[in-house]
């Protein structure tokens, strides 16, 4: 389960962002309890990370998919 993690270190990215990590004032223990939740329910979850020099491109209806079928 993704929030019971110990994060030992996190990338700075991530630390700058970790009260607000959806732009929507949710924070990261928040986030991945909810994401255990719709794994529970819905047997897997898609969390999608944009990075940061394409973020402008997901308003313009884009998206970057990353990873593939099965892998966390």
């Amino acid at each position: 389960m993704l929030s019971f993690l110990h994060w030992r270190a996190l990338p700075d990215s991530l630390k700058r962002v970790i009260g607000d990590v959806d732009g929507m004032g949710t924070d990261l223990a928040v986030f991945l309890f909810i994401a255990d939740l719709l794994v529970l329910r819905d047997g897997g979850c898609l969390v999608l990370v944009l990075p940061l020099a394409n973020a402008h491109e997901a308003a313009n209806g884009s998206a970057v998919i990353q990873g593939s079928k099965g892998s966390l």
